[in-house]
């Protein structure tokens, strides 16, 4: 999927390329660029226009691997499209990623607004994780929501498939919820770090030992960083999200 920015044609540009995991990761930037987005959801107004919009992606120019900045850029890409897509980007989550119609859902949401210049490539398995960390980051990020009462069930999500991509969709939705039931406060403060900084950097080492204690036994797991933060960002999001619709109780007041 590829997703060309306002200004692709822009002068002054230059070519990244990368392999990411399995998918080829192309970016084609200005050299004006700088700065990627925030957790609280940057805005910024068009010239000559109070109206505030979510402020399109830009490739940081920080010292960091060309690798990261392609997962800085595309974090930032989707959570200008959540913050104006939103109810388009649900509907798209919910479908499942077996059904074709879900690669044609994700592809309608490649908003050129959402990238100031140049072009980007990923897979939709890039933009599903993209999202469901802008939806984490923009929902909680004041405070740590609760996890479920017990592991989710991602059967659902592959309504009964037995073929070996259902069977591998529901090894790394287990694996990640693993990681973050493991360790709730470690997944999050993953997923709340900036890209390639020392708290984030920091958190790979910390859930590392439930990175090899969740994996599926006899099966060996290779991620890239984005497909893996992806994953446990959608594991987080999910969690939160059965933990906050779960009935409450409150105990029978003591008679006295």
């Amino acid at each position: 999927m590829i997703v060309s920015g306002r200004a692709a044609h822009a002068a002054g540009r230059r070519f990244v390329g990368h392999r990411l995991g399995r998918s080829i990761v192309a970016l084609s930037v200005a050299a004006s660029l700088c700065g990627a987005a925030t957790a609280a959801g940057p805005m910024e107004a068009p010239m000559g226009s109070k109206i505030g919009r979510p402020a399109p992606a830009e490739i940081p120019l920080a010292h960091m691997s060309e690798t990261d900045k392609a997962r800085a850029a595309i974090i930032a890409f989707s959570q200008c499209v959540v913050m104006s897509h939103r109810s388009a980007v649900e509907r798209a989550l919910a479908i499942s990623p077996l059904d074709k119609q879900s690669n044609t859902a994700l592809g309608a949401l490649a908003d050129s607004e959402c990238l100031r210049y140049g072009e980007v490539t990923m897979q939709t398995t890039m933009m599903r994780g993209g999202f469901y960390t802008a939806l984490y980051k923009l929902d909680f990020a004041k405070s740590a929501p609760a996890v479920a009462a017990q592991p989710l069930d991602f059967s659902g999500d592959v309504a009964g498939a037995t073929t070996p991509e259902a069977q591998q969709y529901l090894w790394l939705r287990q694996f990640a919820d693993c990681v973050v039931r493991a360790d709730p406060a470690g997944a999050r403060t993953l997923i709340m770090s900036p890209v390639a900084s020392t708290t984030e950097n920091a958190s790979f080492a910390v859930l590392a030992p439930h990175f090899n204690g969740c994996a599926v036994k006899g099966m060996t797991l290779t991620f890239s960083k984005i497909i893996l933060t992806g994953l446990v960002a959608e594991a987080l999001y999910r969690e939160a999200k059965v933990a906050s619709a779960a009935p409450t109780t409150t105990a029978p007041a003591a008679k006295s």
